[in-house]
């Protein structure tokens, strides 16, 4: 008898120690779903955007406006009570790169929002992926005709160039009477697009072309066949403004400085008047995006950027605000949509008149905006005039 209750103890004690056992990996199981497993309650929105070289200038000022806007959207209660999480990534203004960029935010961080690219080299090398991954894309700072085209989940902020080189076009041979012309054109998305529209439009001739590739330093032999066939002005279209500083240089070595200048919106820039000394003439032209910088909605995005950021919009006013907007216009479709990324596409679709601080949006059919609000800019002492 007395065996018998040693026997039992011994059995009650290892059924004890397995319901333990099992207990114990249960609770181990459960802290590690919790502390391990990916937060389902962030609605998680990928930026990609160039954050070095030359275009960072419009990038890092387009992502401080989808953080500032994505700050505003969190404090005021998220989307339907879910904060927004962004992953940013760098696009560098360059295909492969973002190429790189989009493939890490599919697929392993499995976003199905991105805001991006803000740069055309960079949209137009991910609108395939987008297409063919079914995920929802909003661009910005990209002109490149028919970028987003070919992708019925793609939009952009920014209107095609060919709407802007007739403009320029039409400025330079009516108003200034420039009937032949020269061409400096960097061989990018951006750059060469808004140079093909060019000739496209213009009326008068081309005398002389120079093309030169991304990261080109020396442009000294083209520049000396420009000037040999005296044209009335020469036309420059860099993606870098890097590359624009170095062509003023050269020129100025050849002493090619009496010349009119006319270009693309990276090159009649501040930052290319700053960081060449002062060489960009004060005569020097492009036609510009515009967006009203006295508007009660803009005054108070400028402020709170100035405050946040400790210097001004950088690059162009409506890009950089358009990324605001973006965030914002994303935040409308997500709180009426959820996650779904075909109701998101055809809220896009239905928009219309939607107002913002850089304009009014409504989107046509292949993903353009539909705009039409220009102005002459010149860059005096370094600050940009509109006429």
């Amino acid at each position: 008898m007395f065996i018998n209750r040693i026997l039992l103890n011994i059995i009650m004690n290892k059924k004890n120690l397995i319901v333990v056992g099992i207990v114990a990996i249960l609770v181990l199981i459960v802290i590690n779903l919790i502390v391990f497993s990916p937060s389902k309650e962030a609605i998680e929105i990928g930026i990609i955007a160039p954050l070095t070289g030359g275009p960072a200038l419009w990038g890092q000022g387009s992502v401080n406006m989808i953080q500032m806007a994505t700050e505003e959207i969190n404090a005021n209660g998220g989307i339907n009570g879910r904060d927004v999480q962004l992953i940013i990534e760098d696009g560098k203004c360059s295909p492969q790169d973002a190429v790189n960029a989009v493939n890490k935010l599919i697929q392993v961080d499995q976003v199905k929002f991105i805001l991006g690219g803000h740069c055309s080299p960079e949209t137009t090398a991910i609108v395939p992926i987008i297409n063919e991954k079914k995920v929802f894309l909003l661009a910005g700072v990209t002109s490149t005709d028919d970028a987003v085209s070919s992708s019925k989940y793609a939009f952009r902020t920014s209107p095609p160039t060919l709407d802007q080189a007739k403009k320029v076009a039409d400025v330079a041979y009516d108003k200034y009477g420039y009937k032949k012309i020269a061409l400096i054109t960097e061989e990018a998305a951006y750059s060469k697009s808004f140079t093909t529209d060019l000739k496209k439009t213009f009326k008068g001739t081309i005398a002389e072309e120079l093309n030169y590739v991304p990261g080109e330093k020396d442009f000294r032999t083209g520049l000396a066949k420009i000037k040999a066939e005296s044209p009335d002005a020469i036309w420059i279209s860099p993606q870098d403004p890097n590359e624009a500083v170095l062509i003023l240089n050269q020129m100025k070595e050849l002493d090619m400085m009496d010349i009119p200048l006319f270009g693309n919106t990276v090159f009649i820039s501040s930052d290319v008047y700053d960081k060449s000394g002062g060489l960009l003439p004060s005569n020097a032209f492009t036609i510009t995006l515009f967006a009203d910088p006295t508007s009660q909605k803009s005054i108070l995005v400028q402020e709170k950027y100035q405050d946040k950021f400790g210097t001004t919009i950088p690059y162009n006013l409506y890009y950089v605000s358009a990324a605001y907007d973006a965030t914002y216009m994303l935040k409308d479709a997500l709180e009426d949509c959820g996650e779904d990324v075909d109701c998101v596409t055809e809220y896009f679709n239905n928009l219309a008149d939607y107002d913002g601080v850089s304009g009014k949006f409504t989107f046509k059919e292949n993903g353009d905006p539909a705009f039409d609000s220009w102005k002459e800019m010149k860059i005096v002492g370094g600050k940009a005039v509109l006429e």
